[in-house]
């Protein structure tokens, strides 16, 4: 049995032990980090405000993009930014207030991102994320902390241009005004409003070329591929919302529904199957929070 009281943090907890040591300094030190090693290749993160649930805060930089400061409440703050999409999304701006113990406000290549700091329960625990960051090391043995990041918000239309430009449906336009990405680099799943240009056909025609390419590369590998180009065409009418690279799984937007709602289907671009289609905010509260939450 784990004595609470002793838990000794090991490497993986760095993030829990320095958001519980409630020094903003400490945890400021853990971003840069963790976006330096991220998936996305950053080199330098500039840590522009911190504010820690129950814990220390630093100013954050007055020109950020969603207008919050250091001496809001946490829950408040959280409250605000998730203002656009509450209606819609109740279950998730609730789970923001209650298992967010931190924001840290960062600014990359000019441009900045939120980085939430979430609680997650570890495999059947039914232990929930504390009131203040100094309570962590008494939930540690049954949780941990891991980090999930918005990019800036964007006021968008169209994207695209030409024969790729694409209207955004509403609900996309909707998040894409509190964050057009979002990120878990743990889970290795990213979503965003910056691929919505692409046709999921060209993408596969893509992928499939450099994977012909490695394969005649190998001199072991016998693998046939069945598939032409020509093969793809079926997909050019969809667009890739998010992936999730463990599942070698995409999310896309697909035509509307009979009732005009923006809808997502859960696409295996290996096998090239396209299930679960769900609408745009049922897809979000199911499949997009727990991957967020890191309950996927």
């Amino acid at each position: 049995m784990i004595d609470r009281q002793t838990y000794t943090f090991s490497r993986a907890d760095g993030l829990l032990a320095a958001a519980a040591s409630g020094d903003p300094a400490v945890v400021a030190d853990i971003a840069r980090r963790d976006l330096r090693f991220a998936a996305d290749g950053v080199d330098a993160a500039e840590v522009c405000g911190v504010l820690l649930r129950g814990g220390g805060h630093t100013p954050f930089a007055e020109d950020n993009p969603w207008n919050v400061s250091h001496d809001q409440d946490l829950t408040e703050m959280l409250a605000r930014i998730w203002a656009p999409v509450a209606a819609e999304l109740p279950e998730f701006v609730g789970r923001l207030s209650r298992e967010v113990m931190g924001l840290v406000l960062v600014r990359v290549e000019g441009e900045y991102r939120l980085g939430y700091i979430a609680f997650k329960p570890s495999y059947r625990s039914t232990t929930r994320a504390p009131s203040t960051v100094t309570d962590l090391p008494s939930v540690a043995p049954e949780g941990r902390l891991h980090w999930f990041w918005g990019g800036p918000p964007e006021e968008l239309d169209t994207v695209g241009s030409g024969s790729t430009a694409y209207v955004l449906p509403p609900p996309v336009r909707t998040l894409a005004s509190v964050h057009a990405s979002l990120t878990a680099p743990t889970a290795e799943w990213a979503m965003g409003t910056g691929s919505l240009d692409v046709f999921v056909g060209d993408s596969l025609r893509e992928q499939f070329a450099q994977w012909r390419e490695t394969d005649e590369d190998d001199e072991d590998d016998d693998t046939e591929y069945a598939y032409g180009d020509d093969d793809f065409s079926d997909y050019d009418n969809y667009r890739l919302l998010a992936s999730y690279e463990p599942g070698m799984q995409w999310s896309i937007l697909v035509p509307p529904g009979a009732d005009g709602r923006c809808l997502v289907s859960t696409f295996d671009h290996q096998d090239l199957n396209v299930f679960a289609t769900a609408p745009f905010w049922e897809w979000f509260d199911d499949i997009a929070t727990d991957i967020l939450f890191g309950s996927a």
